[in-house]
């Protein structure tokens, strides 16, 4: 009697928000959609598929968020790495069958050309939930120990600059390129403009200056492998190696602004301070964010020439749609059209061709 009483109302939703996030709203959330793919209801299907990777993303961010507060951050990492290994398990291994005209199919997601949409799918959610609980854990560097600050330091750079470069770095890999003046923002990312964030959170963790310089080739070198494997005919996928030097450099400047030089304090002279904004760290950090935001929000101004197939076949027979433009293939079906560029294009052919999911 003594340990039900011990047990109160805080601590079982403490319990059930730590258990069930932050994966269970991306789960829901893609179980819908597959129930109105299934039941032939191509409206809402292809409404909401537009919105999956921004579901999945808000999802486990949100939780990372929450998890930061309710754990410690060693535990909050281990719950968001769970999450992700399960949702990865739930769309990928583990599927039931379901029965649509006389015909048993797998709800198995397709796991792309080479076999890793899965792993990616997971790893970018990783990304987007372990970052709350980098952030807190670098905020309470005094109590790290020596030893492990560097390498949770590499760690969290590599985190960062997931969730700083996913959608960019996805979308260079598949071969998108924008309409004119979009590919400044392309070619700033490219060039390593985000390791100024990255550079100020490994500071922050490791106090030293050389960590985040070396965190910052060593995400290139990770997110570049991969991505490496993406159905990309014709690109020059080593053109990004050749800049681990800028990477490094802006890493290093990034580190620079968190912790200035050793021994001396660096008097930046900030252009905006007669406008109020007094810390150029955080200036910084909205402009790397606003210029990382026109890639997984600029879909208009994608250049047709990566979007579209030369012809598009409206006749019988499996349409080819275009390229893939992220490293996460949406479709259940037996089939490698429904990738997620192609639903965006869907929305708008679905006036023409109807919602017939392949067998």
């Amino acid at each position: 009697m003594s340990a039900l009483s011990s047990i109160s109302p805080k601590l079982v939703l403490r319990t059930s928000l730590t258990a069930f996030f932050p994966w269970l709203p991306a789960y829901l959330f893609e179980r819908v959609d597959f129930w109105f793919g299934i039941t032939g209801n191509g409206t809402w299907y292809y409404n909401l598929s537009g919105f999956r990777l921004e579901a999945d993303v808000v999802s486990f961010a949100l939780g990372g968020v929450l998890l930061a507060f309710l754990l410690r951050p060693h535990w909050a990492l281990l719950q968001v790495l769970l999450s992700a290994v399960l949702v990865w398990i739930l769309f990928y291994v583990t599927c039931g069958p379901f029965r649509m005209n006389g015909l048993l199919h797998s709800d198995c997601y397709q796991t792309g050309p080479d076999g890793l949409a899965g792993f990616r799918l997971s790893l970018m959610m990783f990304c987007f939930g372990a970052l709350p609980p980098l952030v807190k854990a670098a905020d309470k560097r005094d109590r790290l120990s020596p030893k492990t600050r560097p390498l949770l330091a590499l760690f969290a750079g590599f985190v960062e600059t997931g969730v700083m470069t996913w959608f960019p770095l996805s979308a260079w890999f598949s071969g998108v390129t924008y309409l004119p003046p979009f590919p400044l923002f392309q070619a700033a990312i490219v060039a390593g403009i985000p390791m100024l964030i990255t550079g100020m959170l490994t500071a922050r963790i490791s106090r030293s200056l050389w960590i985040p310089t070396i965190a910052g080739i060593f995400s290139l070198l990770c997110f570049t492998g991969v991505f490496w494997t993406l159905l990309c005919p014709s690109c020059q996928r080593e053109l990004l190696l050749p800049t681990a030097p800028f990477w490094a450099l802006f890493a290093f400047l990034g580190a620079l602004l968190e912790l200035g030089l050793p021994g001396r304090r660096i008097l930046w002279k900030n252009p905006f301070k007669t406008f109020g904004l007094n810390d150029l760290r955080l200036i910084v950090t909205a402009a790397v964010i606003i210029i990382c935001l026109w890639a997984p929000l600029a879909y208009a101004f994608w250049s047709p020439s990566v979007l579209y197939a030369n012809p598009i076949s409206p006749g019988p027979g499996q349409p080819t749609l275009g390229l893939p433009s992220y490293p996460y293939v949406a479709g259940f079906y037996n089939s490698t059209q429904y990738r997620i560029c192609c639903l965006e294009i869907a929305r708008q052919l679905r006036q023409s061709q109807p919602f017939t999911p392949s067998t």
